[in-house]
């Protein structure tokens, strides 16, 4: 679950608070031996916060911080708190919107501290009736054990509203070009 809040700070630049709150469900855990289901749990919570908006020209762009909490519920899958900043550039035209966000984090908690660079990139093209193919694959880059993760992929999207809320739903399918965790997925 990962809802975008934005606030308007004049009509052209806005603040944008963006947490990610991730449900798992049978999350596998290697306990050394073998894998274990991790039943159902909290994730870890990230968030981004930043301000960023567009120009006439169609210019996308974004600049804040970006950061992860250790709430995971099971103690196998938490992470350490880490921080950083972040950064977007990107493009809107009529038939095709265009974006890369960068976020670069470092571990400030734990004893096992390490350095990442998170991005994603956005491909958008619109359809009809709310309907779009979307293309939002998150990659990363792990400085200290040079490990890349780099999924490509795209699926379809539908944007509606429930209430006078918008509300996007969608799903997408991924293949991992790299991937550096043998129990990674490979689809």
């Amino acid at each position: 679950m990962q809802p975008t809040l934005p606030f308007e700070l004049s009509e052209s630049v806005k603040l944008f608070i963006r947490p990610a709150i991730p449900i798992l469900f049978n999350q596998p855990v290697y306990t050394g031996d073998a894998f274990e289901s991790s039943g159902f749990n909290l994730g870890n919570i990230s968030a981004d916060l930043s301000v960023g908006g567009t120009t006439k020209t169609g210019l996308i762009w974004l600049t804040g911080a970006f950061f992860t909490l250790p709430t995971a519920s099971d103690e196998r899958i938490r992470v350490n708190f880490s921080i950083g900043p972040e950064a977007a550039i990107g493009f809107y035209k009529q038939k095709l919107i265009g974006l890369i966000l960068l976020s670069q984090s470092w571990d400030v908690s734990g004893e096992n501290k390490t350095s990442n660079l998170g991005s994603q990139y956005a491909l958008a093209r619109p359809l009809k009736n709310g309907w779009m193919l979307l293309m939002t694959p998150p990659f990363s880059y792990n400085w200290d054990s040079k490990e890349l993760t780099l999924p490509v992929g795209m699926g379809p999207y539908k944007t509606t509203k429930i209430g006078n809320t918008p509300v996007q739903l969608g799903t997408q399918f991924w293949y991992f070009v790299s991937q550096p965790n043998s129990f990674g997925p490979s689809w």
